[in-house]
């Protein structure tokens, strides 16, 4: 059978023609080559998304009488070191802001003047005692650009902090505060806040960052939270600076500016288990006094008459404020504010032979008849020896010179840390304080007896 002729050189082969591709498989190929081309350039330039929370400041504020601005203190020192206990890998380092406090013009009226945050406490010894223990607090913080978050009510003076936040445990306070800042965060990322990178549009760092989270909290308020709470102040958290990234916020275009800070206005009733979860004496140790208040209280010990030799030393007592001599609605008829007192300094063992120094804002303004009065009740009941002694009676008014009424009060803290035995109100917060100060001073356990 013959072959059939060959096919011509150079003649083109026929194909079928080429299907355009369907408009569902280009828009998934551009789709798919943009976040590509997205995803590529940030990983380059940010490196992968962190886990965690960027640096979180919590400013404060210190509010009202002496013990109340160290109670200010005191819990935020108890929810910053819950922060260090429940931290999470990535999260930036918690700071402690505060520079003000607000004082009581007197004790009879509750007229606050402004002061620096020094004038209750030396705030550099302060602010050293805890930086090796992993909690960073400072007067001022360069939070400009950071994510605000108020958690204030501003309904009253002073603005206080948000009341779904106060009572919680320390534990439960941290997490409700990570939380919310957490919340921040996802809604700056929702709604593009910060010049996110988003697919298709070129990323601009700080783009319209100007109008940044200020509008409170989630609906709702703070979520609910209660980690587990423990005892002990927990190991040292982040040093002072931080990681090298600022977390989720690198993502926000801000780079390595990104923070949160919140605002809690005055901590008033936040992380009350400080006396009872926490070691309460190790919050209360790293306190120091202005050293005009330290002169002043070492004046007032030099010119207290001296113990018998054979005796324990001096004894303290803290007759609280004119208002709390005032019966109260369960105190009942009969009330004798003085007589309480006597009893349980003669429980403690205090004698015609013991040295007591008393601490009372009623000095201040008591006539000398009343003082009389007073001094002779103490002295017939056995439980005092000499003179009624208080700083007011101690030294010259010039020792006091230029020091506020809060101020006054320290000087009274300062030398009762000081006595063999203290009597006292435990439902006084200064009596409180006292309490755990002298246990974080080494007091002989037994030392304080309270009132009934």
């Amino acid at each position: 059978m013959p072959l059939p002729p060959p096919r011509p050189r150079g003649r083109p082969r026929r194909r079928p023609p080429l299907r355009p591709p369907s408009p569902r498989a280009l828009v998934a190929l551009a789709a798919a080559a943009a976040f590509a081309s997205c995803a590529l350039q940030s990983w380059a330039v940010f490196g992968p998304i962190p886990e965690g929370l960027p640096p979180l400041y919590l400013r404060y504020t210190a509010f009202a009488g002496l013990n109340n601005q160290l109670g200010s203190h005191v819990s935020m020192l108890a929810v910053a070191a819950a922060f260090n206990a429940t931290r999470n890998p990535g999260d930036g380092p918690v700071t402690l802001v505060t520079s003000l406090a607000y004082s009581r013009r007197n004790f009879s009226h509750l007229w606050f003047d402004e002061y620096p945050i020094d004038h209750i406490l030396d705030f550099g010894a302060f602010a050293d005692y805890w930086r090796p223990k992993g909690i960073n607090i400072v007067k001022s913080a360069d939070t400009e650009g950071c994510l605000p978050l108020p958690l204030l009510d501003c309904n009253k003076h002073p603005c206080m902090v948000d009341p779904t936040l106060a009572r919680r445990p320390a534990a439960a306070a941290a997490a409700a505060i990570r939380s919310a800042a957490a919340e921040a965060v996802r809604s700056a990322v929702r709604e593009g806040r910060g010049g996110l990178p988003f697919v298709g549009l070129p990323f601009a760092p700080g783009l319209s960052f100007g109008r940044a989270f200020g509008g409170g909290l989630p609906s709702g308020g703070l979520p609910s939270a209660g980690p587990p709470s423990g005892g002990g102040l927990p190991s040292p958290g982040l040093p002072p600076g931080g990681p090298p990234s600022a977390g989720l916020f690198r993502w926000l275009g801000l780079g390595r500016r990104g923070c949160v800070v919140a605002d809690l206005g005055w901590p008033a009733f936040v992380a009350p288990d400080w006396r009872t979860s926490w070691p309460a004496a190790e919050f209360l140790r790293g306190f120091s006094p202005p050293k005009t208040v330290a002169a002043a209280a070492a004046a007032v010990l030099a010119a207290l008459p001296p113990p018998p030799p054979a005796g324990p030393g001096f004894g303290g007592v803290h007759l609280r404020i004119e208002e709390d001599w005032k019966p109260k609605e369960n105190d009942g008829e009969g009330f004798d504010h003085v007589g309480r007192y006597i009893r349980t300094m003669a429980r403690a063992n205090f004698t015609a032979a013991t040295t007591v120094y008393f601490a009372s804002g009623v000095f201040q303004t008591m006539n000398a008849t009343e003082h009389a009065a007073l001094a002779r009740r103490f002295l017939e009941a056995g439980v005092m020896g000499g003179a009624l002694n208080h700083k007011e009676s101690l030294v010259p008014p010039a020792a006091f010179d230029g020091l506020s009424t809060e101020q006054l009060a320290l000087v009274d803290l300062l030398v009762l840390r000081r006595a063999a035995a203290v009597v006292g109100d435990v439902r006084s917060t200064f009596t409180e304080n006292l309490k755990y100060m002298r246990q974080g001073d080494g007091a002989a356990p037994g030392s304080f007896f309270s009132v009934f």
